[in-house]
């Protein structure tokens, strides 16, 4: 189910509900990548191979942020594409002790690969995506 991932979800309930809910600590940081550097990353590692007998363990990764920061990106799509000033709520009082995520795609880096998408565009194609798919509910 590809909509319980943290920014699909988000831009779900943007559509759905015009804001934005984080249940879970908001400051918790992950990596995000855009659908495209998965496929491009899973297709650059499929057509570089050098020893097929010898397997190779990677992260597909890009962007380190705070759940938080990724709904304010997400709120800000909605105010410049928009012009609606979509609320934030923070459900979870509790705080995560680090905010640091040791994250590293150095395999694929080392590989040669290349990072190419735009990760600010993809998320404004979410963002219409989900309107189209969910929005006009709120519209009614």
């Amino acid at each position: 189910n590809c909509w319980m991932l943290v920014v699909n979800d988000l831009c779900k309930q943007a559509a759905l509900d015009r804001r934005l809910v984080i249940r879970g600590p908001s400051n918790g940081v992950r990596n995000f990548i855009t659908m495209t550097d998965v496929c491009l990353g899973l297709e650059f590692l499929a057509n570089n191979r050098q020893d097929p007998l010898h397997p190779i363990i990677c992260n597909l990764g890009d962007k380190t942020k705070s759940i938080v920061s990724m709904a304010s990106i997400i709120k800000s799509i909605y105010l410049e594409e928009k012009g609606m000033d979509l609320k934030v709520i923070e459900l979870s009082n509790d705080r995560l002790e680090t905010r640091h995520l040791d994250f590293r795609s150095s395999v694929l880096a080392d590989m040669g690969y290349q990072w190419s998408s735009n990760f600010k565009q993809e998320l404004i194609e979410l963002v219409k995506f989900c309107e189209f798919e969910f929005g006009a509910r709120n519209e009614n």
